[in-house]
């Protein structure tokens, strides 16, 4: 505000208060200026609607932000900022109905934002019961003007109650929250081989009934990685009931391993208490459980892989009736090694005749070579060519588990069996002889007769020869 006073002087015909005789007479004026700054106080309202949390649950959040305005309407620039803080909590349950924070700064005309802070309405759901009550919200001009201070300092002007007339209305029924139990936490699937069907089992969940009303459980189960799969899922599982086949958690074989200690995988069952089985809750039906592990634990086994490294063997040309030394035969066992293996068992099988098999080897590892477990011979009873083979059966052998059967393999057979040479001698006339189709004339000269003298002549140098002896 701007305005002035006009003063105006006269002579008064006096000196020293003794009238000289002339009179009163206007000696001019002066203008005197006035300047003054008028503020308009702050005013609040509360814009935000009453809270009416309905059902919650016991632990539950419940909480709500308040939005306040100045309403404050005058001359741009001097109309004061509002401040808002909480007062004293009133009504049914007041104990359990608390402000927090407070606002700084509301320009006139506007809504509060997070720039002038917080304030937030909580309600205490440690215990079940029925609150009806509020909070008081007192208001203060803040002596500030956009922020600016114009020295007349903050004052109260006023208050008001959140709520309907004055009353913070925080009404609702505290229920108890669902109370899972996995029944089965730990799943041991045993032992199994790579590419094995994935074994599954179903994880049994009781939501516990504790004290009525309760809300029912909600769930879902998911893998935390590695090895295990899980999946499923419920909701609204009634207090006292039991969920047993809608939570599957399996094993993938795709890859070998022992799971179990620290290398056990697991799944997490995330649960909901929900409190819609008893109704009247939104927005608050749902209210999130701490999580729980099923633990997941197994061994996944490589097979066993044979091979064998020596397919044929060739016997060669012997005599019939020779002793032929057996031959040996070499198996790997070529499996990867990984972190949980297969051992590989080994035995000779049949062989054709005149051939034989024989011999076995049992735990042989992962990469390992047994160069003489098996072996093959040939009978040499018998003349001849032959050509034949013998089996090898294999086994992939785990202590865990029965023995898995792997195709048996072949060895190539091959030998000669001879006959030694036969020389027939025949006398073929007086002093003649044939061996096979020559004929020799032998001719001993003159001996005597008695003397015991032996003679002999040879047909066929160092093999075939005739004594004469004079009897």
């Amino acid at each position: 505000r701007t305005g002035g006073v006009t003063l105006n002087y006269q002579t008064t015909g006096t000196v020293n208060g003794v009238s000289n005789g002339l009179g009163v007479a206007s000696v001019g004026s002066q203008v005197v200026t006035v300047n003054g700054n008028v503020f308009l106080a702050a005013a609040g309202a509360i814009q935000t609607a009453a809270l009416n949390f309905g059902t919650v649950q016991v632990g539950q959040s419940v909480s709500q932000n308040l939005v306040i305005r100045n309403t404050a309407v005058g001359t741009n620039g001097f109309v004061e900022d509002l401040n808002a803080s909480f007062g004293s909590s009133n009504g049914t349950g007041s104990g359990l109905i608390s402000g927090s924070g407070s606002l700084s700064g509301i320009l006139a005309g506007t809504n509060s934002t997070g720039a002038n802070g917080l304030m937030t309405v909580a309600v205490n759901t440690a215990n079940a019961g029925v609150i009806n009550g509020g909070i008081a919200v007192n208001y203060f001009t803040a002596g500030t003007v956009n922020g600016v201070g114009n020295g007349l300092g903050s004052a109260a002007v006023g208050g008001q109650n959140y709520g309907v007339a004055g009353t913070i209305e925080a009404v609702g029924n505290v229920i108890s929250q669902a109370s899972p139990l996995v029944n089965n936490p730990a799943i041991n699937f045993g032992a199994m081989r790579v590419g094995d069907a994935s074994p599954t089992a179903k994880v049994s969940v009781t939501n516990v009934a504790t004290t009525a009303p309760q809300a029912a459980l909600n769930a879902s189960i998911s893998s935390n990685g590695g090895p295990v799969f899980a999946s499923g899922g419920f909701n609204l599982l009634a207090p006292g009931s039991t969920s047993a086949n809608q939570l599957t958690i399996g094993l993938s074989t795709a890859v070998a391993g022992n799971y179990t200690g620290g290398n056990a995988g697991s799944a997490t069952i995330a649960f909901v208490s929900d409190a819609s089985n008893v109704g009247n809750c939104a927005p608050n039906c749902q209210l999130d459980l701490a999580p729980q592990l099923v633990s997941v634990s197994g061994k996944v086994y490589t097979p066993a892989v044979a091979q064998v490294n020596t397919t044929s063997v060739n016997f060669g040309i012997v005599h019939r009736g020779d002793v032929v030394s057996l031959r040996d035969i070499s198996v790997s066992n070529t499996a990867q090694a990984t972190a949980a293996n297969d051992t590989l068992r080994g035995s000779a099988g049949s062989a054709s005749s005149p051939f034989t098999a024989s011999g076995s080897f049992a735990d042989l590892v992962a990469q390992g070579t047994a160069g003489a477990a098996l072996q093959v011979g040939l009978n040499t009873a018998v003349a001849g060519v032959f050509n034949g083979s013998a089996s090898a059966n294999f086994a992939s052998h785990d202590a865990e588990l029965a023995d898995l059967a792997l195709s048996p393999q072949t060895i190539a057979l091959k030998g000669q069996v001879n006959n030694y040479a036969e020389v027939a001698l025949a006398k073929a006339g007086e002093g003649q002889w044939s061996v096979g189709n020559h004929s020799y004339t032998l001719n001993f000269g003159t001996v005597l007769l008695g003397s015991g003298e032996l003679t002999k002549q040879e047909m066929l140098p160092g093999d075939v020869a005739v004594w004469l002896q004079p009897a």
